[in-house]
């Protein structure tokens, strides 16, 4: 069976080397850097044909910045703590 997973567009940033997210590992205390290959795109999520496993979670604000392996911290959607 083929996963395929949808991300908010704005996770995805576009490099050098193709299609890049970040995705929370450790507990979600870091960020790794994962090259991914793209599906469709609609309504402002794109579809991540491989590159991610089931149940990743995906950095999504400010990951413009980060390098692989970056100390990362879990905010709500307003920027206050979960």
């Amino acid at each position: 069976m083929l996963f395929r997973s949808l991300v908010p567009e704005e996770a995805v940033l576009q490099r050098a080397d193709g299609a890049v997210v970040f995705r929370a590992v450790d507990s979600g205390k870091r960020a790794e850097r994962k090259l991914v290959q793209l599906g469709r795109m609609e309504n402002g999520q794109v579809e991540i044909a491989s590159g991610l496993e089931p149940g990743d979670t995906v950095v999504v604000r400010g990951q413009s910045a980060l390098v692989d392996g970056a100390a990362i911290e879990a905010r709500n959607a307003d920027g206050s703590a979960p």
